[in-house]
């Protein structure tokens, strides 16, 4: 069964800004296909703050932060930017 895969307001504005700021975003439509199948074999758990979240890296340094609900079998993306940011910002969209 696939996943469905839906964005926090704030994550599809982060998806506008990299899209304006001119960054390839081919490789990111790659791994919303592969999150719709398999969320937990492409990525990676978190510790800390962000214990119940997964990533993905993508691009050179850029950073997918996501929350897998296996009982409605979604994948709800919290940030999507550079490394560092996408984690700040998944800290505070983490609830």
């Amino acid at each position: 069964m696939k996943y469905q895969i839906n964005l926090l307001k704030e994550a599809e504005k982060d998806l506008e800004n990299l899209y304006k700021a001119g960054i390839n975003l081919e490789p990111l439509k790659r791994y919303f296909s592969r999150l719709e199948n398999k969320p937990y074999l492409v990525s990676k758990s978190k510790k800390g703050d962000l214990g119940d979240c997964r990533a993905v890296e993508w691009g050179s340094g850029y950073r997918l932060v996501f929350k897998i609900y296996e009982k409605d079998k979604t994948v709800l993306i919290l940030a999507i930017d550079k490394h560092d940011n996408a984690y700040k910002k998944a800290k505070k969209r983490n609830k």
